[in-house]
């Protein structure tokens, strides 16, 4: 079990963020607080789960350093509100995409470097009994100096019995997720990690969001299909479009991407083709 410690013996140095469900602080002495909402606390205990032990019982995992722990478990007036973790020196992934240029965006092999450094850490973890069901969201995962990764917001995560309500919006509708390919005694299991690592992939290098297959388009008066998206980036792997299609069924498991990535920056050059309304790259895929 971790160390406890009251709110009032924090000393606050100022604030970092603050959203809808939780604000986080620099402490005096070095330490990223995270505050809770207490409506969060209540969905937690209302869903079955204790979020407040998951992080009293958390402990590093040794095969997966890149996930960061919490140290103390903070209370206040006796009532459990948040927790501290060490600070990690990074920018957030989508930082890291947002700073990107015009060439780097065009660069297959990078995006493929970086999706096996993302699959690294999810494999070890889903091989320890944790799932990254926030893991698309991207703004837990930080990119260090040295070019490695740590993942933040350890209450996102999945801890053995311990779950998570957070879940990455860019999963789409969250109701396509509650079905036993997925969740089972409300806990997610490997498949769900495998569909966010795929989404990502197709977000960072493509510009693409799988999520919109079956939505209405009213460009072309119908509704988005696989075969779109991979129109639409001039996709012809039968490997990748396989696996893709497997994350849309709802009895065949997923599957990791692997090596496919680096078929893919083997097999095509990235060309950017146009901007899009939303300020996004339209991108195309174009045989070497």
């Amino acid at each position: 079990m971790i160390k406890t410690v009251q709110y009032g013996d924090l000393g606050i140095k100022k604030a970092i963020a603050a959203g809808e469900t939780s604000r986080t602080f620099l402490t005096s002495d070095g330490s990223v607080l995270k505050i809770f909402d207490p409506r969060v606390l209540m969905f937690y205990n209302v869903s079955g789960t204790s979020l407040e032990k998951k992080i009293l019982y958390s402990t590093q995992v040794k095969s997966v350093p890149e996930i960061v722990v919490p140290k103390r478990a903070v209370y206040y007036q006796n009532n459990f509100i948040g927790y501290t973790t060490d600070y990690v020196e990074g920018i957030s992934y989508n930082e890291y995409d947002d700073s990107l240029s015009i060439s780097q965006r065009k660069n297959l092999s990078m995006y493929a470097f970086m999706y096996h450094k993302l699959e690294s850490i999810v494999k070890r973890g889903n091989k320890e009994g944790i799932v990254f069901p926030d893991l698309c969201s991207c703004d837990n995962i930080i990119l260090r100096k040295d070019g490695s990764f740590r993942i933040i917001d350890y209450d996102g995560l999945q801890v053995g019995k311990y779950g998570s309500i957070n879940i990455s919006t860019s999963l789409g509708d969250q109701d396509k997720l509650m079905i036993p390919k997925y969740q089972r005694n409300l806990l997610f299991n490997s498949n769900l990690d495998k569909k966010s690592l795929i989404n990502l992939y197709f977000l960072d290098a493509f510009n693409i969001n799988l999520e919109t297959v079956g939505m209405y388009n009213p460009y072309t008066d119908s509704i988005v299909t696989l075969d779109d998206i991979f129109n639409t980036i001039g996709l012809d792997d039968d490997g990748v479009k396989h696996k893709v299609w497997k994350c849309f069924q709802p009895d065949k498991d997923n599957e990791f991407l692997d090596s496919d990535v680096d078929r893919i920056a083997d097999k095509y050059d990235l060309e950017i083709i146009a901007r899009r309304s939303d300020g996004a790259l339209l991108k195309h895929l174009v045989r070497k």
